[in-house]
C-alpha cells in the first residue's frame, strides 16, 4: 500500500511553539476576556491529545461498521474504507473512486441481515454523481439520486447499481439493520421511502407527507427515527419501515429563528427508552471490567450499568428524555449568527397524548417537543464579520456515554461539550487547526474480541476516548479526550482563543452564502474541471474524466486520493 505522510503528535506539539494569546483591549473588543492568536497556530487544550493527522481527499461523512473493525468514508472524491483495529492509526485499504456532492450522511446495510450477504454504503447526491459501474460509466446530475457501493470486501469496494427519487438525496438513512428500506432527506413537504431489497435496482417505493424533513435522519437506541430540517423536528415509529407513524414533534420553537433560524441538522437521544414513556432513570453504563472494555454484563452486546449517585433533573441524558441536536445556520454571512449546538425536552413519545394537549400532531409547531438549552463559540453574537463567514455554523457531532458530545464547528474546529446539565452546556475541550473544516466529529467504538461493537444496557453505542474528524482540509484528525475518565463536577468549563483573523470582515461571505443554491447549510464546491464536463456532458466522457477505465478498474488518475 502507499505509504501516508503523518502527522506525528510530536510534529503537533513543534507546530503549537510560540503561542503567544494576545488579550484583547476590555473597553474597545466585544470579545474582552478571549484571547486573540495572532500566529498561524492550532489551539489544542489541556486535555485534548492530538495523536494523527492522515491527510486524505476531502473528507464530509463517515460511518464505522458496527460488526467489522472498518471506518466508510465519504469524500468529495469517492468512498474510502479504512482499517480501524488500531484506533489510534486509521490505515487506509481500499477506495472506490466516484465524484459526487455531496452525500453527508454515510449510511449502510449489513451482510449479517441480508440475505444476499451484501454489506454496502449509500451515496445520496446533492448536484452531481460520477463513477463506474460494472455496466460502464454513469453520470447523474440530479439532487434525487442514490448509488450503491458494495464493500463486503473492504479492500474492493464497487459502485454496484443507482436509482432515482422524486425527493431531495442530501442524506440517505437506512431505517433497519439489513437497510432493506432508506429514507430520503426530503422537503418541507414529503419525504421518500426508499426499497433497497433488490441492490441491482433501487426504487422509490412511495412518499410521505411530512413538514419537519430537508435534512436528515438519525435512529435512536429504541428503534425511534427522528427526522429534522426546516421546520424542526419529528419522532416516527418506524416499526413497520413501509409505513412510519408520527409520535411527536417540536413545538412553537421549531420555527423560532432563536432557536432554528435555517435548519435543525442531525440529532441523538441518548439512552432512549422503549415504547411511549420518556424521562425514567437509565443511569450512565460502568467501565467495569477491563479498563477501556466495557462488560458485557448488561445483556448480549451490553455493558453494566449503575444508578445514579444523585437526584436527577426533570430533563437528563440519562433519562433518555433529552434530544441533542445541531441547528445549522450559515444564511447568515457571519459567525456573529452561527449555528448553535442545542438540547431540546422530549416529554412524551404517546401522539394521544400529544393530540390531546395541543390537537395538531403533525402540523409546524403543534408538538410538545421544546428547548432546553444552547452553546455557541466565543464569536457569537458580538457582531463581528468574520472570514469564517459561511463556514463557522456547528455541523455534525457524537455522543459519548459519559455526558459529552464531539462537536464538529466547520473552521471553528472541534468543540467537546459537556451536556450533564442539558440548561447549561459547557465546553470542556477543543481543538482548532489553524487551516480546517471539520464536518464530522465521531467517537470510536469500543469492541469485543470479534471485533463487533459493544453496546451500553439502553442500547446506544458503548464509545472509547478516541475521537475522529471528518475534515474537508485535514482529511482525518485522531485524538485522544482525558475528560472522559472524569466526573463532570470535575470537568474544567474552557474557553478557546480566536484566530486574529477572524475578527476582520471578509466581503465575500455573502456571496459565498448565496452560492449554496441547493438549498442546504454546506459550502459549494466550484463545480469545474474535466470530471463536472464529464458529468454535464455524457456519460461516455466519464471514464477519462476519472483517469480510469471499465476493464482497468485498478487505474486512478484524474482523481487525486489515496490507492491501496
Amino acid at each position: 500500500m502507499r505509504r501516508l505522510r503523518l502527522l506525528s503528535l510530536s510534529t503537533a506539539a513543534a507546530l503549537t511553539l510560540g503561542f503567544a494569546p494576545l488579550p484583547l483591549d476590555e473597553a474597545t473588543s466585544p470579545l474582552a476576556g478571549v484571547p486573540v492568536v495572532g500566529a498561524e497556530v492550532p489551539l489544542l487544550s489541556d486535555g485534548v491529545e492530538l495523536l494523527l493527522n492522515v491527510p486524505a481527499a476531502p473528507a464530509i461523512s463517515a460511518t464505522f461498521d458496527p460488526e467489522r473493525e472498518y471506518l466508510y468514508q465519504s469524500t468529495l472524491r469517492g468512498i474510502d474504507v479504512y482499517d480501524v483495529s488500531v484506533p489510534e492509526r486509521p490505515r487506509l485499504v481500499g477506495t472506490e473512486p466516484m465524484a459526487f456532492f455531496q452525500n453527508e450522511a454515510v449510511s449502510m446495510g449489513l451482510a449479517q441481515h441480508r440475505e444476499d450477504g451484501t454489506t454496502f454504503v449509500t451515496v445520496g447526491l446533492d448536484l452531481f454523481g460520477a463513477g463506474i459501474m460494472e455496466s460502464g460509466p454513469d453520470a447523474q446530475v440530479s439532487g434525487s439520486y442514490v448509488y450503491i457501493v458494495d464493500v463486503t470486501d473492504p479492500t474492493d469496494p464497487q459502485l454496484v447499481s443507482g436509482g432515482e427519487a422524486s425527493t431531495s438525496t442530501h442524506t440517505i438513512t437506512c431505517v433497519d439493520p439489513e437497510c432493506h428500506y432508506a429514507y430520503t432527506a426530503g422537503n418541507d413537504q414529503e419525504f421518500s421511502i426508499l426499497d433497497l431489497t433488490d441492490l441491482g435496482d433501487p426504487r422509490e417505493l412511495t412518499t410521505v407527507d411530512s413538514a419537519f424533513g430537508g435534512h436528515d435522519w438519525d435512529q435512536d437506541g429504541a428503534g425511534v427515527m427522528w427526522q429534522v430540517g426546516w421546520n424542526g423536528a419529528a419522532a416516527w415509529d418506524v416499526t413497520d419501515p413501509t409505513d412510519p407513524q408520527l409520535l411527536n414533534t417540536t413545538d412553537e420553537f421549531g420555527t423560532d429563528p432563536d432557536w432554528n433560524n435555517f435548519i435543525l441538522h442531525n440529532t441523538i437521544r441518548p439512552n432512549a427508552t422503549v415504547g411511549p414513556e420518556v424521562g425514567g432513570t437509565q443511569g450512565r453504563p460502568d467501565h467495569a471490567g477491563q479498563p477501556g472494555r466495557p462488560d458485557h454484563a448488561g445483556g448480549p452486546g451490553g455493558v453494566a450499568t449503575s444508578e445514579p449517585d444523585r437526584e436527577l433533573p426533570e430533563y437528563h441524558v440519562d433519562r433518555g428524555n433529552v434530544l441533542l441536536a445541531t441547528e445549522e445556520d450559515y444564511i447568515d454571512p457571519t459567525c456573529e449568527d452561527e449555528g448553535s449546538f442545542e438540547t431540546w425536552g422530549v416529554d412524551t413519545l404517546d401522539p394521544g397524548e400529544v393530540e390531546a394537549g395541543t390537537g395538531a400532531l403533525g402540523e409546524v409547531d403543534g408538538g410538545t417537543v421544546t428547548p432546553l438549552g444552547r452553546w455557541n463559540t466565543e464569536v457569537f453574537d458580538t457582531g463581528i464579520d468574520t472570514p469564517a463567514g459561511a463556514f463557522c455554523s456547528a455541523h455534525y457531532f457524537d455522543y459519548h456515554q459519559s455526558g459529552l458530545v464531539a462537536q464538529g464547528f466547520y473552521q471553528q474546529g472541534l468543540r467537546i461539550l459537556d451536556v450533564d446539565d442539558p440548561g447549561d452546556i459547557r465546553q470542556v475541550g477543543y481543538w482548532v487547526p489553524q487551516a480546517s473544516e471539520v464536518w464530522s466529529a465521531y467517537w470510536v467504538p469500543e469492541r469485543d474480541e470479534d471485533g463487533r461493537v459493544v453496546r451500553t444496557a439502553t442500547g446506544d453505542v458503548a464509545k472509547s476516548d478516541i475521537v475522529y474528524t471528518s475534515d474537508l482540509v485535514r482529511g482525518i484528525d485522531v485524538l485522544r479526550v482525558g475528560a472522559v475518565d472524569e466526573p463532570t463536577e470535575e470537568r474544567t468549563t474552557v474557553a478557546a482563543p480566536v484566530f486574529e483573523r477572524w475578527l476582520q470582515a471578509d466581503p465575500t461571505a455573502t456571496a459565498r452564502a448565496e452560492a449554496s443554491a441547493f438549498g442546504f447549510a454546506c459550502p459549494l464546491p466550484s463545480l469545474t474541471g474535466p470530471v463536472a464536463e464529464a458529468a454535464t456532458s455524457s456519460p461516455g466522457a466519464l471514464g477519462g474524466a476519472l483517469g480510469r477505465t471499465q476493464d482497468d478498474g485498478a487505474t486512478v488518475g484524474g482523481l487525486p486520493v489515496p490507492v491501496p
